[in-house]
């Protein structure tokens, strides 16, 4: 990295239990040179950056800004990409110079996200922010400094942080938002697993969170399932559960049916990537289109324990799944469906 290529900035180290922080003082302009907010794409526009933003608190506080007693002293908070190095100064083990690379959407704004981008809104206003780094943290660390600043003064929902990175989704990910999807479920008044999962793994209820837990992250692999934010997954599953329920008043709940223990949940959650499609192809993910495209099936299966043969496990779970996929509707190009 050249001289040409980094920006240099006084820093104070500064170590907590937590991390090592780093605070400076950098003009807004340079800043926004580096930043991001929101969910980088492939594509590197810089539109894409500003999806989660709130287009009229930056206005506001560009407006704010234009003021001539203007002050923002709060510091923001940055992650910065780990090619940032500090430089220690010769006399001092906690003043030195941070090096940062001029690298366009490499610093993640963690906290001052509409403080900073309010600057595209102030006429070309520029002064000095105060802010604190840190360099080269996982995501699980960005997203508990995420929530740590956030919970108590706006009470954001965890699954967003994740909704703001680009990052590839990790374990960590799949079971935080697989547990909340889970929990929704449970306690959604529309849901019909309302207080029915064990998720303790004991105790009363159809079925153990772990069992939902399981198919669930494999749900969230889905390319169609993955496009919507966490209340719009638990939606669809609701949708998807309740039309099970409308078709299959005997068996839900039964213990004399399999519906909803371990095995049907597994059979029923294997064909919903398939439902899907279909659901996208006829414009509507809502519970009436859901039992219109699997209304053949209580023909075709009673999920009745005795019918089954004995069938188990994950085999036996895809040996059903593929009974109820053949009586789905074929999935036709879309012109077809709409008829065009």
């Amino acid at each position: 990295m050249t001289k040409d290529d980094a920006i240099r900035v006084h820093a104070l180290k500064v170590v907590q239990p937590g991390a090592e922080l780093f605070t400076f003082v950098m003009t807004s302009r340079e800043l926004h040179e580096i930043a991001y907010v929101g969910v980088r794409q492939q594509s590197g526009q810089a539109d894409a950056y500003q999806r989660t933003l709130s287009k009229k608190r930056c206005r506001d506080i560009g407006e704010f800004i234009q003021r001539p007693g203007a002050l923002l002293p709060n510091n923001l908070v940055v992650a910065l990409p780990e090619e940032a190095r500090f430089e220690v100064a010769a006399d001092s083990d906690c003043s030195g110079t941070l090096i940062i690379p001029r690298k366009p959407h490499s610093a993640w704004i963690v906290d001052g996200q509409h403080r900073l981008f309010g600057f595209q809104y102030a006429e070309g206003k520029d002064f000095p922010l105060i802010v604190s780094a840190f360099i080269s943290k996982p995501v699980a660390f960005q997203a508990e400094v995420f929530r740590t600043i956030n919970r108590e003064q706006r009470g954001v929902n965890p699954s967003l942080v994740y909704d703001l990175l680009d990052l590839v989704k990790t374990n960590d990910f799949y079971d935080q938002r697989g547990h909340e999807i889970v929990k929704a479920l449970n306690q959604d008044e529309d849901s019909p697993w309302r207080e029915q999962i064990k998720m303790i793994g004991r105790g009363p209820g159809l079925i153990s969170q772990a069992a939902f837990m399981k198919r669930i992250k494999q749900l969230l692999k889905d390319v169609i399932y993955q496009e919507y934010e966490q209340p719009d997954q638990v939606l669809l599953l609701n949708n998807f559960f309740n039309a099970l329920k409308v078709l299959y008043p005997e068996a839900w709940g039964s213990r004399k049916h399999v519906l909803t223990k371990t095995l049907g949940l597994n059979a029923a959650m294997l064909t919903l990537p398939h439902i899907l499609i279909l659901c996208r192809l006829r414009g509507s993910f809502d519970e009436d289109m859901m039992r219109d495209i699997i209304s053949a099936w209580p023909e075709t299966l009673s999920f009745k324990s005795d019918e089954l043969g004995g069938r188990g496990g994950e085999k036996g779970a895809r040996e059903i799944a593929d009974i109820l996929e053949a009586k789905l509707p074929a999935i036709r190009p879309e012109s077809e469906v709409l008829g065009a």
